[in-house]
């Protein structure tokens, strides 16, 4: 599962924005906006600077989760979502495995 800029703008494609990818920075823009180069916003890091709002998104998709050190230094995520569980496994961070389990959870919706 991509969780690099193209991660990123796979979330914020699926939530509902305009993406381009343009030297190396991934540009958003709301639907209602007509994309120029001069109104787009820089698409939120899903995998870490912006974990709060991660976690807001999973909670507002009525989503629970844990999260779990592993003895290996690896990062396992367990997400119930519509009953459905999900256990994503093998992140260095945390934040990483959330956003894993955003992109997945919204790739199912």
């Amino acid at each position: 599962m991509p969780l690099g800029i193209e991660g990123n703008a796979r979330i914020a494609h699926r939530l509902g924005m305009r993406v381009e990818i343009a030297d190396g920075i991934v540009k958003t823009w709301e639907e209602v906006d007509t994309p120029d180069h001069t109104n787009w916003t820089p698409c939120p890091d899903y995998r870490g600077v912006d974990e709060d709002e991660v976690l807001d998104l999973l909670e507002v998709m009525g989503c629970q989760w844990m999260s779990q050190l592993e003895d290996s230094g690896t990062y396992t995520t367990v997400v119930d979502f519509k009953s459905d569980v999900i256990e994503l496994t093998g992140f260095p961070v945390e934040s990483e495995a959330f956003a894993a389990a955003l992109c997945f959870i919204l790739d199912k919706k």
